[in-house]
């Protein structure tokens, strides 16, 4: 389970709720999750911030990157919906 965890985007903040309740108090496994979950947000944040800087008209004819569609797999991570 944490090899597909560590290779996936995480889980979406519903279900990082859900899964910290089932986990309970052990704390090993809360911060496993928690800190996997917290560089994964941080990667994605970076992300973001990449997507608005290249959507300033200061940065017109800035390919975009894999930050393309960052803001939508935020809304993602949030609320559990693609947003479509």
């Amino acid at each position: 389970m944490c090899r597909a965890l560590e290779h996936s985007p995480g889980l979406c903040l519903p279900h990082l709720r859900q899964a910290l309740a089932v986990i309970g108090k052990n704390r090993e496994q809360r911060h496993y999750v928690l800190n996997l979950h917290r560089e994964k947000w941080l990667k994605l944040e970076s992300e973001v911030k990449e997507f608005i800087r290249k959507s300033d008209y200061h940065c017109q004819g800035e390919p975009f990157g894999s930050e393309r569609d960052s803001w939508l797999r935020t809304v993602k991570q949030v609320t559990g919906k693609d947003g479509q």
